[in-house]
């Protein structure tokens, strides 16, 4: 007997009492640094955890993460499943708002895009995407 199980994650589960705004830089040249910024609000009355926030391998293709604040406690230097993962474990009390700030340099011409996903509350599919894109030019 062969048994098949299919899953498919949908880019927005909308884990209640979360949201979250990303402000990606629209366009660089190559060797400039530029900030693309994370807003993590919890709307709960009660804690949360900031897990993580992953970019897509596709728009890291041309941008380097060169600092991350508050620092992460762990940072990729590879991609797992097409996700450059930077945990961060942070607390998010509730109704707090956290900012997170990434300084990307640009390495490469080109189109870039892919989502930044934020998961909360130790993963577990608790996450939103929200798609960002970047073009970097030739300097």
């Amino acid at each position: 007997m062969v048994v098949i199980t299919m899953v498919t994650l949908a880019r927005c589960n909308n884990p209640p009492g979360l949201e979250v705004e990303v402000d990606p830089p629209p366009a660089c040249r190559v060797g400039q640094d530029v900030t693309l910024t994370v807003r993590v609000r919890n709307t709960l009355p009660t804690a949360r955890k900031l897990t993580s926030v992953d970019f897509a391998a596709s728009y890291l293709a041309g941008l380097v993460v060169k600092q991350v604040d508050p620092k992460p406690v762990e940072q990729a230097t590879k991609p797992t499943l097409g996700q450059f993962v930077h945990r961060m474990d942070v607390p998010l009390a509730a109704g707090a708002e956290q900012t997170v700030n990434f300084v990307l340099h640009g390495a490469k011409a080109g189109d870039f895009g892919g989502d930044v996903t934020v998961y909360v509350d130790g993963g577990n599919f608790r996450y939103i995407a929200k798609p960002v894109r970047t073009v970097v030019t030739a300097s």
